[in-house]
């Protein structure tokens, strides 16, 4: 049953989460959400199934058996049903995650703004975002949030209603790898679960049907530079980032799960945190950009985040931790949402 995180009083003005859709069907999908949430999967599935026999049907006629300018004007037309497939796959990948928090009893932060005004303190679900994870992902990814949070203060300080002092540009920093780091987390656990059941070989095959042209997926330095400082954070080197504040964490005896992870090496880390499909990171991007209310991500000439200011904001612990914990949710989710997709509509 879907908790009621949507019917809080206090939130009844915000929207369900940051991005809202622009097509029909995903402003449908978001109706449904709020109103009937169990009637999402099949709407969904129908959708699905319909891009899937559009995509097929779309080599059809045969180019052959078309004039020159027949030609081109097909041409035309099937790249326009190809971009609008892609927006609506994005689309429905992001309703698919909003759902996963709602059933979780989460409501998403809608802005920036409302986590860091006065007048009205958000609700911070500290403990529902913890346990979204299985308990071998969630010892790690609550590991990453309270060290990059203690970064900001002391223990002691952390678990008080108190504030800390932090630039909208380290806040995109940590939101933007924290979401790649429980992305990246979810897929090794996934692969760490088949490796106990199969054989490596077995293994291989289902990890491989995602590798090809990889390369086209993080084709500009932010998110070349988000890969490699969470690749620092698998390796146990470091925790949040990237940027020029790397967190430099304690060392803690790693228990199985860790172990594995630190045991794989950079390639298939690599891996492991490139999302499988074009969609899931126009997902990430947009989610970041609607949060804090910014049109575009832009990196600077060594490849860090520039988007935001450097002016400092006043933030609670508590919402610190919140959206810290909501962003590895997200890509945990995302990873999720990704495997349930592919099974009715390929993701190339």
């Amino acid at each position: 049953m879907v908790r009621g995180a949507l019917k809080r009083k206090q939130h009844s003005a915000f929207p369900i989460a940051p991005l809202q859709p622009e097509s029909s069907m995903g402003k449908y999908l978001i109706r449904l959400l709020k109103r009937d949430p169990s009637r999402v999967p099949g709407a969904v599935e129908k959708q699905l199934k319909k891009l899937a026999e559009d995509r097929e049907s779309q080599a059809l006629p045969s180019e052959s058996n078309l004039t020159n300018s027949d030609q081109v004007l097909y041409r035309r037309i099937s790249e326009l049903k190809k971009q609008e497939r892609q927006r609506l796959l994005e689309e429905i990948i992001h309703v698919l995650v909003i759902q996963k928090f709602v059933e979780s009893g989460v409501s998403m932060v809608p802005n920036l703004g409302s986590i860091t005004s006065a007048k009205q303190p958000w609700q911070c679900k500290v403990k529902e975002l913890e346990d979204v994870h299985p308990p071998e992902v969630k010892e790690l990814a609550v590991q990453h949030m309270l060290m990059v949070v203690v970064a900001r203060g002391g223990l002691a300080q952390v678990q008080t209603d108190t504030h800390t002092l932090i630039t909208e540009l380290r806040l995109v920093q940590v939101y933007a790898a924290s979401i790649v780091y429980g992305y990246a987390l979810r897929r090794i656990f996934h692969r760490y679960q088949l490796e106990k059941s199969f054989k490596a070989s077995h293994l291989e095959v289902v990890e491989g049907k995602y590798m090809s042209n990889q390369g086209d997926e993080f084709d500009s330095e932010l998110e070349e530079k988000i890969m490699m400082a969470t690749i620092g954070v698998l390796s146990g080197k470091v925790v949040a980032g990237p940027g020029s504040e790397p967190i430099i964490g304690p060392k803690i005896p790693p228990k199985q799960f860790e172990s594995y992870i630190m045991s794989l090496d950079k390639d298939v880390l690599q891996r492991m945190v490139i999302f499988r499909c074009t969609q899931s990171l126009s997902v990430f991007k947009k989610q970041i950009q609607a949060l804090f209310e910014r049109s575009e991500l832009v990196t600077s000439s060594d490849g860090s985040i520039t988007v935001g200011t450097k002016e400092a904001l006043k933030i609670r612990f508590w919402d610190f931790q919140h959206l810290v914990l909501e962003a590895l949710a997200f890509g945990s989710f995302l990873w999720d949402v990704e495997s349930c997709v592919d099974r009715t509509y390929t993701l190339l």
